[in-house]
């Protein structure tokens, strides 16, 4: 059977995250044969560069208190009971978009637009596919979301599609027959790397950065103190933490600017905020960290830096053992350290201080690792498979 023709790809959120980052680069490369549409449930800037790229987009605003409803406040049965009860009015306005939009298939790009989906796309007669960017573990959800969406993933899509085995590995044995692995990939923009002015040339100063959501699960408060351990043996190196709260979490946002006061390198740190072009300022980068505390699904900061040359440090958890010791035992590719452990990750930020042409040398190796495995055609020719299987009877 032929790839969809029309797709609706439905997203809860118009902001800029990595799950719609990495759907926007699919869709920008996808062939002309595929129409590709979209559903989302706020206007924003990923609608925008949807609309940019060529997708027609339709949003359906859903209740402000659901859509921005983190996964921490749905964290006892009564709760998901009750939010339950305020989405079943947006079913039906759904199934009723979807059944219209002319589509073929449906995709999922979220855990939060998974279950709208898993009960609009039947009530539409339509087969949908999930991309699952979220772990389904208990360090990564409350415990009755996380067994909602267990039960979703089994039932509900004819395929899933995960972004990493440590995502796949998550779901229930039921669910991982249909599932395949399609790993981010990037576009040419950041794979050509050859080109770009500079790129064998030391920043003017010594910069260690994080660029992410600001949220306890990318943990910038571990960067912070990492930070202060580094700063007094290299008080000429600077920090930056590139990323803005996205989902209610700007209480957490306050407390790290708070944290680097508290532990007196305020004057070394610089917060961006939300920048529309995270990769120029990681472009000034000596260093790029990652420091989830918990399991990344994935980690696609780590291979966009790998693919700038940059070194990384980064916490062995989740998705990023994939991309940085892809043999599973040796990380050759980057500095891999215990997640959460903040002496650890100042110590990899430090060997790589100590030896710039050392670092610099397993950089390149790393960049050319990332021109063979995560280009965005891979990505595309697992997706379209999915789809494709998605829709034989």
């Amino acid at each position: 059977m032929s790839a969809p023709r029309r797709v609706l790809v439905i997203d809860h959120t118009a902001r800029e995250g990595g799950a719609e980052l990495a759907l926007l680069r699919i869709v920008e490369r996808l062939p002309p044969a595929v129409e590709v549409d979209a559903a989302l449930f706020e206007e924003g800037g990923f609608a925008d560069r949807l609309r940019a790229v060529g997708a027609r987009v339709l949003v359906l605003p859903l209740d402000s208190g659901v859509n921005t409803a983190s996964r921490a406040t749905l964290a006892t049965p009564l709760a998901l009971l009750r939010s339950a009860a305020r989405m079943a009015t947006y079913v039906p306005r759904l199934s009723r978009a979807i059944r219209a939009s002319g589509t073929e298939l449906v995709v999922a790009n979220s855990l939060k637009s998974a279950v709208f989906v898993a009960f609009a796309a039947p009530l539409a007669g339509r087969r949908w596919v999930w991309h699952l960017h979220d772990r389904l573990a208990t360090d990564y959800l409350p415990g009755p979301l996380r067994a909602a969406m267990r039960m979703i993933a089994v039932v509900g899509p004819r395929r899933i599609v995960a972004n990493s085995y440590a995502t796949l590995s998550t779901l229930p044995r039921a669910a991982r027959s249909k599932t395949s692995v399609a790993y981010p990939g990037l576009d040419e923009s950041s794979l050509d790397a050859e080109t770009r002015p500079g790129r064998h040339e030391r920043p003017a100063r010594r910069t260690v950065g994080i660029i992410g959501r600001i949220s306890p699960t990318k943990g910038q408060h571990e960067f912070l103190h990492a930070a202060a351990i580094v700063g007094r043996a290299h008080p000429d190196v600077r920090f930056c933490i590139v990323g803005a709260p996205l989902f209610g979490e700007d209480d957490y946002a306050a407390q790290s600017v708070a944290l680097a006061a508290e532990l007196g390198i305020a004057d070394r740190v610089e917060f961006t905020g939300w920048l529309a072009d995270p990769r120029a300022a990681m472009r000034g980068m000596t260093v790029v960290v990652h420091a989830s505390p918990v399991p990344e699904p994935f980690g696609q900061v780590v291979v966009e830096a790998m693919a700038a040359g940059i070194p990384v440090v980064a916490t062995d958890a989740g998705g990023v053992r994939e991309i940085l010791a892809p043999d599973g035992v040796h990380e050759h590719l980057g500095e891999l350290v215990p997640a959460g452990d903040e002496v650890a990750i100042a110590a990899g930020i430090a060997r790589i201080l100590a030896d710039p042409d050392a670092a610099r040398q397993r950089a390149e190796v790393a960049r050319a690792a990332v021109r063979d495995r995560f280009t965005i055609d891979a990505t595309v020719d697992a997706v379209l498979r999915s789809w494709t299987r998605a829709l034989r009877r």
